[in-house]
């Protein structure tokens, strides 16, 4: 796999760590490029601008079956949240009613 592919995959995850603890809509770059340890220049030459970071992260956590981050989406709205799979959307609703 390319250093280039490496590097993405790696501020991806790390972009979903950081949306778990503060949610995905507040997550910064700053917070994700310190989590993946690159420079936030980094953060904005693989993913862009911030809605296309939040893109990355929703998407990611669908893949990932993540329902915390899913239930932010939710939440918030989040186009991709809605389109994610019946069961996680599901999960996700069940974690947020607590």
């Amino acid at each position: 796999m390319k250093k280039a592919l490496i590097t993405k995959e790696k501020i991806v995850v790390a972009a979903v760590r950081v949306a778990e603890t503060v949610g995905y809509a507040n997550a910064t770059r700053e917070q994700i490029s310190k989590k993946a340890e690159v420079k936030p220049a980094t953060v904005s030459h693989h993913l862009g601008t911030m809605p296309n970071v939040r893109r990355c992260i929703m998407r990611r956590a669908i893949k990932d079956s993540n329902a915390v981050v899913v239930g932010q989406g939710l939440a918030d709205g989040n186009i991709y949240a809605r389109k994610a799979p019946a069961e996680l959307k599901d999960q996700a609703l069940n974690l947020m009613r607590g």
